[in-house]
């Protein structure tokens, strides 16, 4: 799966989940099974493992995350919300989890929960680039919004250091 062979994936969680495995391994082979459906433009399927997954255990925030994202694919962003707070709620010390609930709420135009999140993620993690853009996507979207040029100017400030890097 982090080499990017998807179906290759599947053939291999298919075949472990053939087999006697402990929860824990279980509940992994599922979850990636799902990333792989999902990665796989295969929203409703990738639901269906990481469902599975979600029940096994005392419930895993990768698990919710993956969750917000394959309802996130079906087009029901109030859910994806729903189950990146559940992410956030397993594991609140976990920054990138923040992203993933930023994300989710952006989708769902909670623009300022998202703002809120984002920002805490950047407070952990200054140099996560997805999260920065997030963060100026947001500021644009509240300069559309509300008229107040000086948003561009911060999005700018925001943007330009990573433009730099590339």
């Amino acid at each position: 799966y982090n080499a990017d062979e998807f179906e290759r994936s599947l053939t291999w969680t298919r075949r472990a989940l053939e087999g006697a495995l402990p929860e824990p391994s279980r509940q992994t082979a599922l979850l990636v099974q799902g990333r792989a459906l999902l990665a796989l433009d295969r929203p409703a399927a990738s639901r269906t493992a990481l469902r599975k997954s979600a029940r096994i255990g005392q419930g895993h925030p990768l698990v919710s995350a993956a969750l917000a994202d394959a309802y996130l694919a079906l087009d029901r962003a109030d859910t994806a919300v729903t189950w990146a707070m559940t992410a956030v709620t397993q594991a609140p010390d976990v920054p990138e989890l923040k992203f993933v609930l930023a994300r989710m709420e952006w989708h769902a135009d909670l623009v300022g929960d998202a703002l809120e999140h984002v920002v805490e993620c950047r407070a952990q993690l200054p140099a996560h680039a997805d999260a920065t853009l997030l963060y100026a996507s947001i500021l644009g979207l509240l300069g559309d919004r509300t008229g107040d040029q000086s948003m561009y100017r911060r999005v700018l400030s925001v943007v330009d250091p990573l433009v730099a890097v590339v």
